[in-house]
């Protein structure tokens, strides 16, 4: 665990969540996101939904930094959420609405006592040992210090908990446009050396778009991180084969 009071890397981190604050409030980097538009983005969820109803000691799934939680609400409705707890974090209470003024509560979805006003690195109000699976979508990407994230999510997760992340591609070629400057997304490589070191077994899926990050914590009897992964790969491949296979037909 790396240092962090009074660090140069805790100070980062305050400079980077007051910009997103800012940019969050002006609804300039959430997108309203369904339930679907998860499923997509990560690359399935049911067989890393199964695996974490499967933890022992926890079935609570963590979203960070879920947007204004339509989201994570479609989820928990669905049958992938079946028996599992939700609860989300974000760092405003309101975003303005894209195409008008109006500000939109984050809770209207998910509901006042599933969220928490918090960031990844501090992840206040989440007690330790108590989550099963986070997923972080383009969240936890934009972080200052991702070994600061990574090291907090571990504390709150439960021996065998899993994480699913969504990251910039490592083959990405971006200019450094004033959004990404102000947001400084981040790459899979830091992100996975902190897990590395913490013991976790790792897999990554990467597109040249973005990256998927999945890891397992030690401490439990536990799949192969890859295995886990391919599973929700193979289900969304199926699904297009069929779909481009009916459309052939039509």
């Amino acid at each position: 665990m790396i240092e962090t009071k009074g660090s140069p890397e805790r100070r980062a981190v305050a400079r980077q969540l007051l910009a997103m604050r800012r940019l969050e409030r002006l609804g300039e980097c959430v997108d309203d996101r369904g339930g679907g538009d998860y499923i997509h983005c990560f690359k399935g969820l049911r067989r890393f939904l199964d695996y974490t109803r499967a933890v022992p000691g926890s079935n609570l799934v963590l979203d960070i930094g879920a947007g204004i939680t339509r989201g994570v609400n479609d989820l928990s409705k669905s049958e992938k959420g079946r028996n599992l707890k939700f609860m989300a974090t974000g760092l405003v209470s309101k975003i303005r609405g894209q195409g008008d003024n109006r500000y939109k509560r984050v809770d209207n979805s998910l509901g006042s006592a599933n969220l928490r006003l918090t960031s990844g690195e501090i992840l206040r109000g989440i007690a330790d040992n108590s989550v099963a699976g986070v997923m972080a979508l383009f969240s936890i990407a934009y972080s200052a210090c991702p070994e600061m994230v990574i090291d907090r999510i571990n504390q709150v997760l439960v021996p065998g908990g899993v994480i699913k992340a969504v990251v910039g591609s490592q083959n990405l070629k971006i200019s450094r446009d004033d959004y990404y400057d102000r947001t400084g997304l981040q790459t899979a490589d830091r992100f996975v050396a902190q897990l590395d070191s913490l013991g976790y077994e790792i897999a990554l899926s990467d597109d040249s778009n973005h990256s998927i990050i999945l890891a397992i914590k030690p401490g439990w009897f536990r799949p192969h991180a890859q295995r886990l992964m391919d599973a929700d790969l193979s289900i969304g491949r199926f699904r297009r084969v069929a779909t481009d296979a009916l459309a052939d037909r039509t």
